[in-house]
């Protein structure tokens, strides 16, 4: 079985601090099956149906009140029915029900969205790309030969004057991130805004992507309360100007990380490929030599790794439901390998 170094990296798959978890989700792809999880799902959707109302304003030419529609009626027929399937499912299982993250929420967290952010009274619109709006639109940068950096913002903006683009992002968001005094500074550090900045400014200074300098990034945050009242909701941007220097930094660690992670598979890549996935699930043994583990990620974003028992006493992958997958770096599906 031949085994590669992937090559579209990019900061949703590799901002890893463990080389170990990385190298068995991106090198070896075991990966366990995902089930239902309520901040993805929910965010995505979220994503998803601005997409489909911006794409209806601004390629279709539609009117305002017609574009919402389009953002409510994918909640209704495709959000609604997959979460009320995997409520059904919660349920004959004896699990929690979702209470918050409902679909009744999410119509309303859109409501207030399209309140704060009105189509044709904004002083930004999305950078029309090849006769389609710029969202998610996937932008390379070439980091190593035959490996490049991908990113795939949610949306290029640019200002009404055309003087410069504006890099967007939206997040579904707790009550918790009001508890921070310098909410811009929490954004400006995140890895993931940065690369994505770093990217396409470096494809704009190439000629490779044809817009304006970007020089600011807004995060608007879609904050809901953790309560069963969507009462407290809010809708808030945070707007910041973009600092080069940070933006090389980040960069460039994320640069000397992947070369690290490539001579290290460059070395493990001699080993017996035939054996390699069976040592691998039942030993801790082989990949540690090469990639090493960090135990300050154990616990990375409040939850333990799925990896943890494997690295702590062993405990085989494929009982723990790791099984051979591939991923689409553009989409993030991921397929499973018939058994």
């Amino acid at each position: 079985m031949e085994i590669n170094f992937p090559e579209n990296l990019t900061s949703s798959l590799d901002l890893d601090g463990c080389d170990y978890r990385h190298a068995i989700g991106r090198i070896l792809n075991l990966r366990q099956a995902r089930t239902y999880e309520r901040n993805l799902d929910f965010g995505g959707a979220f994503a998803e149906a601005l997409y489909l109302a911006r794409k209806a304003y601004y390629i279709k030419l539609v009117s305002r009140k017609e574009a919402e529609e389009e953002a409510t009626d994918y909640v209704d027929t495709i959000f609604s029915p997959l979460f009320s399937k995997e409520m059904a499912e919660r349920k004959k299982d004896g699990r929690k029900e979702e209470r918050i993250k409902t679909p009744e929420r999410l119509q309303h967290l859109l409501e207030l969205y399209f309140s704060r952010f009105q189509f044709g009274k904004e002083n930004i619109a999305p950078f029309l790309l090849n006769d389609e709006i710029s969202a998610e639109q996937v932008v390379k940068i070439e980091l190593f030969p035959e490996v490049n950096l991908a990113v795939k913002p949610d949306m290029i903006a640019i200002k009404a004057d055309g003087s410069y683009s504006i890099l967007l992002d939206e997040k579904t968001v707790g009550n918790a991130a009001k508890e921070t005094s310098w909410p811009e500074y929490v954004y400006m550090a995140r890895p993931q805004f940065n690369l994505y900045s770093y990217v396409l400014n470096e494809a704009q200074k190439r000629g490779e992507l044809n817009i304006p300098p970007i020089k600011e990034m807004e995060v608007r945050r879609a904050v809901i309360q953790p309560t069963l009242t969507s009462a407290g909701d809010y809708v808030h941007p945070i707007n910041y100007a973009l600092d080069e220097g940070l933006l090389e930094e980040v960069f460039t660690d994320f640069f000397y990380i992947t070369e690290r992670r490539l001579e290290s598979f460059n070395a493990f890549k001699d080993e017996e490929i035939e054996h390699v996935f069976d040592a691998v699930k039942t030993s801790r043994g082989l990949l540690s030599k090469y990639f090493r583990k960090n135990w300050e990620m154990c616990y990375q974003y409040g939850k333990p790794c799925p990896l943890i028992e494997h690295c702590t006493v062993g405990r085989n992958l494929g009982l723990l439901g790791f099984k051979e997958s591939k991923v689409d770096t553009v989409t993030k599906e991921i397929t499973f390998e018939e058994e």
